[in-house]
């Protein structure tokens, strides 16, 4: 591992939204995956930075071969389904690190290959024939996105402040105006090998980058050095945050309050006319809209606001419809609310 000076401003400069819970003192007790049990928990402990249960984290380590007794390298990730902030030892998985090439020339190697595709689902089970030390641990579906980083220490997350940037419609623009040429920035796609290869070929182009911005879904930061790692994913939220936070306007900020307003049966809280499906708002006729998909609920109804910056190829296959609650009467035409499906 490598020193590395601190990533971190200091003084007038230390960052106001984001705050460091990395001690030396405690770090320094501890080596190899101890260290990224470590760091996974103090990423964890934040839920500014990621969910309960998402994100994950990844080491490359030298380890002994229990066959062989030789020195050799393994890719450590939390697995699937882990949570950051509980994560133990036992809750990474293990693989060689010289084998995982060989996935790469047998996904590159097919003839139709991308997202969604029959070859990267096929994939997946692959990764068996690469455990180290026989682990039982099954891999993240983000195991891509450290294995092709070519630094030894990767932070994959899904902050506030960064999912408000790149769940934008100028994505793009805003990443470069946020972090120049720093972070690289990679359009949606679905998690899985393809995406890896993406971002191990923007990093090839962008050698000097410190981490990638995932549109409509997260971030990641890397380093050889697990402390700058964890730093600079600290940076990188709070340039965000930030960058938001000199461009609040207030209550103006997601509008003038020009758009006219509708008002549910009960009297409650009233949302635009423009939303589809919206009490008293214009709704196509036959139902529910598949525009009505995001999570932001309205205080008065079970509806879901639209957000016309989703991809179609992130949306979820259902969600609420917007309708009032179970237990108050519908609008003529208006289905009523469904608990959303996992």
């Amino acid at each position: 591992m490598t020193k590395a000076g601190p990533r971190l401003p200091q003084g007038a400069d230390a960052p106001s939204f984001v705050k460091s819970r990395w001690s030396d003192e405690e770090a320094a007790k501890l080596a190899g995956l101890d260290r990224l049990v470590y760091r996974s928990n103090r990423l964890g402990e934040d839920l500014t930075l990621t969910n309960t249960g998402g994100g994950n984290t990844s080491s490359k380590l030298v380890e002994k071969d229990p066959l062989t007794g030789e020195a050799v390298e393994v890719l450590w990730v939390k697995g699937s389904g882990g949570d950051l902030r509980t994560a133990r030892r036992d809750g990474f998985a293990s693989l060689y690190l010289d084998k995982l090439p060989a996935m790469k020339t047998l996904y590159l190697g097919h003839p139709e290959r991308g997202p969604k595709t029959a070859i990267e689902d096929a994939m997946v089970p692959m990764y068996s024939h690469c455990v180290f030390n026989l682990n039982p641990r099954a891999c993240s579906i983000d195991t891509p996105l450290h294995t092709f980083v070519p630094h030894r220490n990767v932070d994959h997350l899904h902050p506030n402040a960064v999912i408000a940037v790149v769940a934008s419609v100028n994505q793009e623009r805003l990443c470069r105006e946020v972090y120049g040429d720093e972070v690289i920035y990679v359009p949606w796609q679905r998690p899985g090998f393809d995406i890896g290869l993406l971002i191990e070929k923007s990093i090839r182009e962008n050698p000097k980058a410190r981490g990638v911005l995932l549109g409509h879904h997260g971030m990641s930061s890397w380093s050889d050095d697990d402390k700058a790692c964890y730093e600079t994913a600290l940076e990188i939220v709070e340039r965000a945050a930030r960058y938001i936070e000199a461009r609040d306007r207030g209550e103006r900020t997601f509008g003038d309050g020009s758009t006219p307003r509708c008002r549910t049966p009960s009297g409650g809280a009233s949302r635009p006319r423009s939303c589809p499906g919206c009490a008293g708002g214009s709704r196509p006729s036959g139902g529910w809209s598949p525009r009505c998909r995001t999570t932001r609920r309205c205080s008065a109804s079970s509806a879901v606001t639209t957000d016309r910056a989703w991809p179609a190829s992130a949306r979820p296959a259902r969600t609420t419809s917007c309708a009032p609650r179970s237990g108050r009467s519908s609008p003529a035409g208006t289905p009523r609310a469904e608990t959303p499906r996992r």
